[in-house]
């Protein structure tokens, strides 16, 4: 199997992986005594993912030497599974499509930072 190959299939498993083992147990959103709603996700759960993302995105970039192939499959599989999430909530209130976008948008910038900047590195020391 070439590099490429393997990097198409293994990235949305290894982003599962950091998504379900990260966000899969948030709780449910909460009323907070000042009336404020939280949740269903810590400030900690977010920074994992996201710094399990990135390690993902220079992993797969540097194998395949590809910088496209890490964001377009992250950006992907995680924005699926936080739409397939949202969606079937108990607590959704149909605003899930516009925090798809965003999640959509924001992975895709950072992962394609991350990787652009992988390249380089690894073009350097090449």
């Amino acid at each position: 199997m070439t590099p490429r190959l393997t990097g198409l299939l293994l990235t949305p498993i290894a982003t599962a992986s950091g998504y379900f083992g990260w966000l899969g147990w948030h709780r449910l959103k909460q009323i907070g005594p000042d009336g404020r709603m939280t949740g269903p996700y810590t400030a900690a759960q977010v920074i994992g993912f996201i710094l399990t993302l990135a390690v993902i995105t220079v992993a797969v970039t540097w194998w395949c030497e590809n910088a496209w192939i890490a964001p377009v499959m992250t950006t992907a599989a995680t924005t699926a599974y936080f739409s397939a999430e949202a969606a079937t909530s108990s607590d959704n209130d149909g605003l899930w499509p516009i925090g798809a976008a965003l999640v959509f948008i924001g992975t895709a910038l950072g992962a394609i930072f991350i990787s652009l900047m992988t390249r380089t590195v690894q073009r350097r020391f090449s």
